[in-house]
């Protein structure tokens, strides 16, 4: 009888000690994600730019992958804010800030990264007499 009552014990403690079993472990398939915990965030990689070169209140699609469904922010030079038109994750369509030079356009997603000077972001500013 003696073996029993430890065998039972035994086997109580294993299943009720056990994580695996457990509601609050992370490795149950029940468990709730930590609302703390977050998703990588990419960096915005920027291919293509329509046109690649307009002048002020010009619309400007920022073609490219990283850019989140969450709308950041467009700079053109790196500085100045661009009006964003729509946001998607692929494709951002922008206007041409007054004041803006030649230079790179940056993307800053939603979780805020930033593009590199190396995507393909070069813009030319187009003055109305020089076309």
């Amino acid at each position: 009888m003696f073996k029993y009552i430890v065998a039972f014990i035994f086997l109580f403690s294993v299943f009720f000690d056990n994580p695996a079993f457990s509601q609050d472990h992370p490795a149950s398939p029940s468990a709730v994600k930590n609302p703390q915990q977050k998703e990588p965030c990419p960096t915005p990689d920027i291919k293509e730019l329509i046109p690649r070169a307009a002048g002020a209140g010009a619309n400007v699609t920022i073609v490219g992958f990283g850019f989140g469904s969450s709308q950041g922010k467009a700079l053109f030079h790196g500085t100045v804010p661009a009006q964003i038109i729509s946001w998607q994750p692929q494709r951002i369509v922008v206007v041409v800030p007054q004041g803006t030079q030649d230079g790179h356009l940056t993307v800053i997603n939603g979780c805020s990264a930033q593009s590199k000077d190396e995507s393909g972001g070069y813009f030319t500013i187009v003055n109305p007499g020089n076309k």
